[in-house]
């Protein structure tokens, strides 16, 4: 069924469920440990590579006729099973799957789908919508995030050319991504990100990190953690004497770790 529908690997229940959670959800004691039940976890799987991939061809305009055999011979060698299974999202997919594929291929980690993005671009998309249930989920992909890059560090230094350029961490600020739900990690892997605006907007990360996405609110935490590892930054702006004082006075208090209750006031002073 699966072979002939693919697409049906990633359609939710009511309860926001998909195949890959359900079939994880009611395994059996001792199941993981059995390779029938991960037989059945990589079908599921290559049905939501098939499916992503067809729907990623017919996005960009890729000839029908070919699509279907071309993205069948890709399935086929199981290339793209953890781009699949980050796909999904945490919410649908447990991070104990991304360590058997990781352990059966760790060289996914570091391999690009037909749009040139590695797993851990998917993972800092935007944050996913349930038509189920009717109501948005906000990132929650730490783990992912972590384990991709203990697995490809480097991939925190690669860009996404599809979208004008930009780094992980600019993806991950852009998707209302947190400082603790992954973006430490990602600025950890690559401190020098945070020196290079984001080639779509022309803003710094922590000005990324200040801009309200969708209805989320912004979080100053965030913005507080990115400064504090690069305060300096703020030498970048050109500034009246007032703001001056202030820019020492915050970055010296930065530097200290002390959380600055008028943080959020003196970040959007960089947007006026």
């Amino acid at each position: 069924m699966l072979r002939e529908y693919p697409i049906t690997a990633v359609y939710e229940t009511k309860f926001g469920k998909k195949a890959l959670s359900i079939l994880w959800e009611f395994r059996s004691t001792g199941a993981e440990d059995t390779p029938q039940f991960w037989e059945k976890v990589v079908v599921i799987l290559s049905a939501v590579a098939l499916s992503r991939l067809d729907s990623l061809h017919k996005k960009y305009c890729y000839d029908s006729s070919t699509r279907r055999s071309e993205v069948g011979k890709q399935i086929s060698s199981e290339a793209f099973l953890l781009h699949a299974s980050v796909s999904l999202g945490s919410r649908c997919c447990p991070i104990e799957v991304l360590q058997y594929l990781l352990e059966r291929d760790p060289n996914q980690a570091s391999r690009r789908d037909s749009t040139h993005k590695l797993p851990l671009h998917i993972a800092l998309g935007p944050t996913s919508w349930s038509e189920a249930t009717r109501r948005k989920y906000k990132p929650r992909e730490r783990p992912f995030i972590a384990l991709l890059l203990d697995a490809y560090p480097h991939a925190a230094h690669e860009y996404l050319a599809i979208n004008s350029n930009r780094y992980p961490l600019h993806l991950a600020l852009t998707s209302r991504h947190f400082w603790s739900e992954g973006v430490s990690h990602l600025v950890r892997a690559a401190p020098e990100v945070l020196l290079r605006p984001d080639p779509m907007t022309k803003l710094f990360p922590f000005q990324l990190a200040a801009i309200p996405v969708g209805d989320t609110s912004v979080d100053l935490s965030t913005i507080f953690c990115l400064l504090r590892n690069q305060p300096d930054i703020l030498g970048f702006f050109p500034l009246t004497e007032g703001k001056k004082c202030a820019s020492r006075c915050i970055i010296e208090n930065i530097r200290k770790g002390v959380y600055v209750a008028k943080l959020g006031r003196f970040i959007e002073s960089f947007f006026v």
